[in-house]
């Protein structure tokens, strides 16, 4: 069989947010691994930002199941947030030199300017319905019964994608609070 050019496998999105969230656990797990005691914030850095992109791909994905934009209007937010309270946190309990931690407290507020106004976007599209979508379940034919199954794989594997890489972002966050 020969793909149509432009033509992707419907789960490819799904595994490129896997893959984030496999390199975020990996990066928290590379200097337990090594016995690394120094410089474990790049680790953790780069495991929040893989955590980060796979929670909100995650949810971009279930937007496009779904057919609603709110999901997708909240992934983008949570690009931006989620990075403003990493290093709102960092300033707080990590020894940070005050020069630096004015830029830092600069960016936590521009990163907060530009996510939060995304969250109310998007529950403005949870009760906007479409006309298009009161199709009668009569009219459906076979190959959309298959688009249907399809889409219900793809939102329960987006679910529960989105629920292991918050899970593994809150398990990491209390165990470096509590160190």
């Amino acid at each position: 069989m020969q793909n149509k050019k432009g033509e992707k496998p419907p789960l490819l999105g799904l595994s490129i947010v896997a893959m984030f969230l496999i390199w975020g656990g990996l990066a928290f797990y590379i200097p337990v691994y090594l016995g690394i005691n120094t410089h474990i914030i790049f680790f953790n850095i780069i495991g929040f930002i893989c955590l980060t992109i796979s929670l909100a791909g995650s949810l971009i994905e279930i937007s496009n199941i779904w057919k609603n934009e709110a999901y997708s209007y909240w992934g983008v937010s949570l690009v931006f947030i989620l990075p403003a309270i990493l290093l709102h946190l960092s300033v707080y309990y990590y020894e940070i030199n005050e020069f630096w931690s004015i830029f830092i407290k600069v960016a936590v507020i521009v990163l907060l300017f530009i996510g939060t106004p995304f969250i109310p976007m998007g529950f403005s599209y949870l009760l906007w319905k479409r006309n298009d979508e009161n199709t009668d379940e009569r009219e459906i034919s076979g190959e959309e019964r298959v688009t249907n199954s399809t889409n219900k794989i793809q939102l329960i594997s987006s679910l529960i994608i989105a629920i292991l890489t918050l899970a593994t972002a809150i398990v990491q966050l209390v165990s470096q609070l509590n160190k």
